[in-house]
């Protein structure tokens, strides 16, 4: 949970292709989802589900957020 008013950062890591959707563990949630023809992917955070703007966007690296056609990150700290 985000304080309202706060800008939080989360630190991010390269996370895990499956199992695909939104995974929290204890750390945190690894997102990864499928697209055979995205040329980029890019993960809104909001504190709440309501918030009409995100606490952070984080663009995700082809390089290294990439596998086939399949994207993940895996961001610490989120619940």
């Amino acid at each position: 949970m985000i304080t309202p008013g706060t800008k939080q950062v989360y630190q991010v890591k390269t996370g895990a292709v499956h199992p695909l959707g939104a995974v929290p563990d204890e750390q945190g949630v690894n997102f990864a989802l499928f697209s055979e023809h995205a040329t980029s992917v890019e993960l809104l955070l909001f504190a709440e589900h309501d918030d009409p703007e995100p606490v952070q966007t984080i663009l995700l690296d082809p390089v290294i957020n990439r596998t086939f056609h399949f994207w993940h990150v895996y961001v610490v700290g989120v619940k």
